[in-house]
């Protein structure tokens, strides 16, 4: 005797989690930092710095044609070679437009002042079924030196001085000292 089977045809659809954080996809690295970025001092207020880019597989894969992504800044800080300490600076420096991903100066970059900032870039995706995940990344913004301040003599003991006639060749008569 022949088994007897029957058979059916139907479609099995897989939905997605949302199991994978997004990922930042154009962060400017060095071999000693992940995100280095720079700006030169006395920088246009508004300035665009830096576009943040980022990915997130899971909206890719529920074909979503156009991804929606959230950007926030976060812990802006200088590290102060002097005293090897961080230090909390305004946190409106800087801001980023949560949707573009753009970031902007919102305040005075001067190098005599500050050389670096610290600050997380913080990226969020599209809460889907009560799950929105984010990745976070540490970036240093190194602050450029333009040639803004005139040198400046430092102080000598006295303002003028007399040179004996019979001084030799190559013999200090004075100090000069300059900053710059």
């Amino acid at each position: 005797e022949r088994p007897l089977t029957s058979s059916k045809e139907f479609t099995i659809q897989v939905q997605n989690l949302n199991d994978n954080p997004p990922v930042f996809i154009n962060l400017p690295e060095t071999r000693e930092h992940k995100c280095m970025l720079s700006a030169y001092e006395n920088l246009e207020l508004f300035s665009s710095i830096h576009q943040f880019k980022a990915f997130d597989l899971d909206q890719a894969h529920n074909n979503t044609s156009e991804q929606k992504l959230s950007f926030e800044l976060n812990s802006i800080r200088t590290f102060n070679l002097r005293t090897s300490k961080y230090s909390r600076v305004n946190e409106r420096l800087f801001i980023i437009d949560p949707n573009t991903g753009m970031l902007n100066l919102n305040g005075e970059l001067d190098r005599e002042k500050f050389d670096n900032y610290w600050f997380q870039i913080t990226v969020y995706d599209q809460e889907l079924k009560s799950v929105r995940l984010n990745s976070t990344q540490e970036c240093l913004l190194e602050v450029l030196d333009v040639n803004d301040n005139k040198p400046r003599f430092v102080e000598t003991l006295f303002d003028d001085f007399t040179v004996l006639p019979l001084v030799n060749e190559k013999t200090q008569i004075a100090w000069f000292g300059a900053i710059d």
